[in-house]
């Protein structure tokens, strides 16, 4: 659940803006065609709002896709990584986290408008209603108790501070500061922390997420699988899968498969690291999402390298184009390549 990019364009962007003239453009796509590239969104909105996507944005990602690539699901990528790694050159893919009702509501329209492709990867506990997604639980907490200020200790951190939560800038740095501090506890310690992030913000728990933070229903998803949206699978809780014990492990990975499958009635291949950072994932959990029967994962962040089917790497994507252009350009890699003096592929084999 990263946000996605900022809509309004860095200072790098303009600046990587001024290299399409330049033909670097060209020369990065030429030089770095072979490896797909793999797109990651969260959110949506009708227009482009903070962190959400906008439906035109959306449609504008997908028409510059189509110059360049052929847009395929993940399933479809997986299979041709697996048996001609060669034929992935040119491909894209793009993929949806977390299961939120506004994919279906708004990205689900444009995608079938434009006839393209996708694999959305749903929480299955949080279309079950049986847990939110636990940023979102700080997130509203936070907002509910938005004409008080409140203390690190209020919130359950063990470090000194205090926000005046009337302010959303300082109602971010509450978020960010229990999401830093959350996000590397064990996973029941995690949860015993949000509720007492209530108790002492005076909120009750809440037993379901409003309507901006609520989960496509299974019958929409049905409706998404049958429309030809790939469904994955991103566990059953959202854990950080490096921060609880094999048993869990086994049970957040053979439970979403089998629950998508039950409510699909068709096969899952392919799954979500929750958070996706270098941290969030290790050799245990990739053994252990193989084993479960997915044939690809994929992480939450881009580093130049390709690990194998159970290790790809996606990029971000929001609303600034000059930032995604460089992304499908291959700009990143082509500068990596520059830097070390040499380029190699970053597709040789799929593992």
């Amino acid at each position: 659940m990263m946000p996605a990019e900022s809509s309004r364009p860095s200072l790098k962007s303009r600046m990587v803006g001024l290299a399409g003239p330049l033909g670097l453009y060209e020369l990065a796509w030429r030089t770095t065609r072979a490896r797909p590239r793999i797109f990651m969104y969260h959110r949506f909105a009708r227009e482009d709002e903070g962190h959400r996507l906008g439906r035109e944005s959306l449609r504008a990602h997908i028409r510059l896709l189509r110059r360049r690539c052929r847009i395929v699901t993940m399933g479809e990528l997986a299979e041709i990584l697996q048996n001609d790694p060669a034929a992935a050159a040119g491909l894209a893919v793009i993929t949806v986290d977390d299961g939120y009702r506004d994919f279906h509501e708004h990205a689900w329209p444009v995608l079938r408008e434009e006839g393209a492709p996708a694999t959305f990867f749903p929480v299955t506990g949080f279309v079950d209603r049986e847990t939110w997604l636990w940023p979102d639980l700080v997130e509203a907490a936070l907002d509910a108790a938005s004409g008080r200020s409140v203390s690190a200790a209020e919130l359950g951190l063990p470090q000194e501070g205090s926000w005046i939560l009337a302010e959303p800038a300082a109602r971010r740095a509450a978020w960010q500061a229990v999401i830093d501090y959350a996000i590397d506890l064990p996973d029941a310690d995690k949860w015993n922390l949000l509720r007492a992030l209530h108790e002492g913000l005076g909120q009750p728990w809440p037993d379901a997420p409003p309507p901006d933070y609520a989960a496509v229903s299974w019958e929409q998803l049905r409706e998404l699988a049958d429309g030809g949206v790939e469904i994955g699978a991103h566990t059953r809780t959202h854990c950080r899968l490096t921060r609880v014990d094999d048993q869990q492990i086994v049970d957040e990975l053979d439970g979403a498969k089998r629950r998508l499958e039950e409510q699909l009635q068709r096969e899952v291949r392919s799954f979500c690291y929750p958070n996706g950072s270098p941290a969030d994932y290790d050799e245990r959990a990739r053994a252990a999402v193989e084993r479960a029967g997915y044939r690809s994962a994929v992480a939450a962040h881009f580093d130049g390298l390709q690990g194998g089917l159970y290790d790809l790497r996606r990029h971000g994507a929001g609303a600034d184009l000059v930032q995604f252009r460089k992304h499908l350009c291959g700009i990143e890699d082509y500068s990596m390549a520059v830097a070390a003096g040499s380029w190699r592929p970053l597709w040789a084999k799929a593992q």
